[in-house]
């Protein structure tokens, strides 16, 4: 069971790895300039807003799983309509409804195994490792796609990857999410006392602060390896050193987990953001990406594991769904807020550089919001 575990896992981190790797350069092949191809990966984070339909689907009919599926079936056919299509228009939503669907397998996944970890007293981080093996090495899986017919046919891979995990989808377990879930429960009562959760609600702004921001800024250093015209040799190397932190510290974490807190763990990955953002920002090298691309997997290997499973602990079953998935929206519209607004403005007059600057100092707030968290934890 934990090597299907790990292997959809993989699955779905090749598919996020292509996703965000590839989606600039075929937009640059399809003829959008880089002001467009800014906005329509603003547009994807807006697309979001749709996550906790998606989310009250799963709590209602309680079969996450299924949802899951439905979205990799989506996705399959999705990708192959922008792999072929030659209209802008029909480019942009497909991309746009690739992006919603997308979106929801990690949190509604994360969710599922999250409960069977607690269940079965599993170290989650080894499991949620196999995501890291994906992310690293789906670009090691794209460069055949790539030579053989250019970045355009890059979303083939996705289609490969979508069939083999809706496949392996059926032998996961997803009824251990709701059985510890009182029948007297209102769903509609849970839903309101999420929102009364000042834990859960400080807890997702700070994740749009860690891991939205991160997300964001591997989609601009992408951009700049465009700007730079970055080979895929380049790409594959800089990919592979993002991600070979998680690879090695995540399946450690639980050791790491026992010896501090939360807070200190976000504090930490808080640091190395500001200081990898700072970086990109004054370098105009190939080689220097290189050399700091691995501070975007410290950040993921810390904080990942702790974020997901304390967010697990701070709802109700009933609704884990509808808490993960919304934690998503929130993280995509945070996204957009901070990618289609403020990084839209600063890359049209002042260059892909300066927003690595801005992503400094809007991470730098997320000093307060963990102060507040602790804080209030104490209180209470």
């Amino acid at each position: 069971m934990n090597r299907k575990i790990i292997t959809i896992y993989f699955l779905l981190g090749v598919i996020t790895n292509v996703f965000i790797i590839a989606l600039p350069f075929i937009l640059a092949d399809k003829g959008f300039s880089a002001s467009q191809i800014a906005i329509i990966i603003s547009i994807t984070y807006l697309a979001s807003v749709f996550q906790p339909v998606v989310g009250y689907f799963a709590d209602k009919t309680q079969k996450p799983k299924l949802i899951l599926q439905i979205g990799l079936i989506a996705v399959l056919v999705l990708s192959l309509v922008f792999t072929y299509a030659s209209s802008q228009i029909i480019v942009m939503i497909s991309i746009i409804i690739i992006s919603l669907f997308r979106a929801t397998f990690f949190p509604l996944y994360d969710n599922i195994i999250a409960t069977h970890c607690q269940h079965y007293a599993l170290s989650y981080g080894k499991l949620r490792a196999g995501a890291s093996y994906g992310f690293g090495f789906g670009i090691f899986l794209l460069v055949p796609f790539v030579l053989i017919g250019g970045w355009a046919s890059s979303f083939l891979l996705l289609v490969v990857c979508s069939i083999i995990s809706f496949y392996y989808m059926f032998s996961i377990d997803d009824t251990l999410v709701y059985q510890s879930a009182s029948k007297k429960v209102s769903y509609v009562e849970d839903s309101k006392q999420l929102a009364k959760n000042n834990n859960y609600m400080l807890l997702i702004i700070i994740n749009v602060l860690i891991l939205a921001l991160s997300a964001i800024k591997l989609t601009y250093q992408s951009m700049l390896l465009v700007e730079l015209d970055a080979s895929i040799i380049a790409l594959m190397l800089i990919n592979f050193m993002v991600v070979l932190p998680e690879v090695i510290l995540l399946p450690k974490f639980d050791r790491l987990y026992s010896k501090t807190s939360d807070y200190k763990l976000f504090y930490i990955a808080t640091t190395i953001i500001i200081i990898h953002s700072l970086l990109l920002f004054i370098t105009h090298s190939i080689f220097l990406i290189f050399l700091v691309a691995p501070l975007h997997g410290y950040v993921m290997s810390i904080y990942l594991p702790s974020f997901f499973m304390r967010l697990k602990r701070s709802v109700a079953p009933t609704i884990s769904s509808t808490a993960f998935l919304f934690n998503a929206t929130i993280q995509s519209l945070g996204s957009y807020i901070i990618s289609g607004v403020i990084m839209t403005i600063i890359i049209s007059y002042y260059g892909i550089n300066m927003t690595f600057l801005a992503m400094a100092i809007i991470a730098s707030f997320n000093y307060i919001l963990v102060y507040k968290l602790k804080k209030h934890q104490t209180d209470k």
